[in-house]
């Protein structure tokens, strides 16, 4: 595996969101295919757990509040050149629009969106992109398929589709690609304490999921696909990775 196309040998990728879900198993899959991983996130405790569970040795741990600028800026800088660069961090939460507080939309909206860009931004203004890197940023399902009580949730996704497309414009001149990854519901730590709390309403909902709910892994391997030489031809786009759920509409 590691001398095709779909290796990450050698590869140095930055990883955000790394402590937990889809982002602590991008750091598993990446480094098993070779991949020289680089692990934020807001705990250095939990970077280090990971780290020692993964045994990552002394691969780069970067602690980051992407809610902070200055926090932002500091991992931009601290980041070595990157080959790619997987943003996995992000917040979710159901609430009715009415009932939901300015602070409650103010926060999902610059954590799922605003924060990504401004690291983005960051990151080239630092020069810390090589020559023919891949970015993948995660969206949502819920960016084209939206459900009550979501709706600042799925304007966070749906914007970072929108940033995708025009980014992969701008760095395609150093052949450069990003893309963005929509799945639907993954079993996470962010998403099993709500399913657990309502077990007959999540089984009336998986129902409807051809292949039932998702794993982190699943989004994992997409991500690692797109971090890899074997889509070198795919950018500006969006992979949907649900199940059949949309497909089934």
């Amino acid at each position: 595996m590691q001398g095709s196309q779909f290796s990450l040998k050698g590869k140095t990728i930055l990883i955000t969101g790394a402590t937990s879900g889809i982002g602590k198993e991008c750091a598993r899959i990446f480094a098993e295919l070779g991949a020289n991983v680089v692990l934020s996130g807001r705990s250095e405790e939990k970077l280090k757990a990971v780290a020692n569970e993964l045994c990552l040795g002394n691969r780069p741990l970067i602690c980051a509040d992407l809610s902070d600028e200055n926090s932002l800026a500091t991992l931009a800088c601290e980041t070595p050149p990157l080959d790619g660069f997987a943003a996995c961090a992000g917040i979710h939460y159901s609430s009715l629009l009415k009932f939901s507080d300015e602070n409650e939309i103010e926060k999902i909206i610059s954590l799922n969106c605003t924060a990504q860009i401004k690291l983005t931004r960051h990151l080239l203004r630092n020069k810390k992109f090589n020559k023919g890197a891949s970015l993948v940023f995660m969206s949502s399902t819920s960016a084209f398929l939206p459900q009550p009580a979501i709706s600042a949730y799925s304007a966070s996704k749906a914007a970072m589709i929108a940033f995708t497309k025009a980014l992969s414009a701008e760095i395609a001149p150093r052949k450069c690609r990003a893309n963005a990854i929509c799945p639907a519901l993954v079993k996470t730590p962010m998403t099993e304490s709500f399913l657990n709390q309502n077990p007959e309403l999540a089984k009336i909902d998986e129902a409807k999921y051809p292949l039932g709910y998702g794993k982190p892994e699943y989004v994992a391997n997409a991500a690692a696909f797109l971090l890899s030489d074997a889509s070198i031809w795919i950018t500006g786009t969006s992979l949907t990775v649900d199940g059949g759920l949309t497909g089934s509409k």
